[in-house]
């Protein structure tokens, strides 16, 4: 049973709002039938400090309408993230006229001040998937044998591709992972003469890291 005690509320629009829409003291049909009630919330939607929307997109899929009256009753500044949205700026001129569009009559924790919303924009992001395919060897017992073999982006570098077509390399998209076995390879066949203090990623990061926090 989850109560108000709980910082982190985690739910899909239309279980959220139908938990936190519950007027207390009144028997949901799961309480009638007997079965236990696992999402019950206390207070409403004003105890939200702040609202994460991850794929914000959904707002044109099936429980679309459920996220926009959550987006609408909550008061609480609001997060929402999306991969895959083409018209970002309509998406901000809509939260911007819902967010401050609250009713006239008797508001209730209506902010003072018309709510700002920022739009950011990020074109790359950070990729943590790796690579992997299936590679066939033949074992001891003389039975071939599959396997998954790590694939490195620079795989699909070739010298031809590094020397005319530079802009490929800014779309090798590595993992943590891809970037330490390319520092050890650079490495292990550059002299140490080429390569600069901050190419190692020990020094590099350490610039960034105060190591007392």
């Amino acid at each position: 049973e989850v109560t108000g005690d709980a910082q982190v509320y985690i739910g899909t629009p239309k279980a959220l709002e139908r938990s936190i829409s519950k007027v207390r003291g009144v028997a949901g049909e799961e309480m009638t039938k007997g079965e236990r009630e696992f999402m019950v919330l206390d207070g409403g939607y004003h105890q939200f400090d702040y609202l994460v929307l991850d794929e914000v997109h959904t707002l044109n899929g099936p429980e679309g309408d459920a996220l926009q009256r959550i987006i609408k009753a909550c008061n609480c500044p609001v997060l929402a993230l999306s991969a895959t949205i083409g018209n970002a700026n309509q998406l901000r001129n809509w939260f911007s006229t819902v967010r401050n569009d609250h009713i006239d009559a008797l508001a209730v924790d209506v902010p003072e001040k018309p709510e700002e919303v920022i739009l950011k924009e990020h074109f790359a992001r950070f990729i943590n998937l790796q690579r992997y395919v299936i590679a066939e060897a033949e074992g001891k017992d003389g039975k071939l044998k599959q396997k998954l073999v790590k694939l490195h982006p620079v795989a699909a570098m070739t010298p031809d591709r590094l020397k005319n077509q530079p802009e490929l390399i800014g779309g090798l998209s590595m993992t943590p992972s891809d970037l330490m076995d390319l520092w050890k390879r650079m490495r292990a066949i550059f002299p140490s003469t080429v390569l600069e203090d901050l190419d190692d990623p020990d020094k590099f990061f350490a610039q960034y890291v105060d190591e007392s926090k």
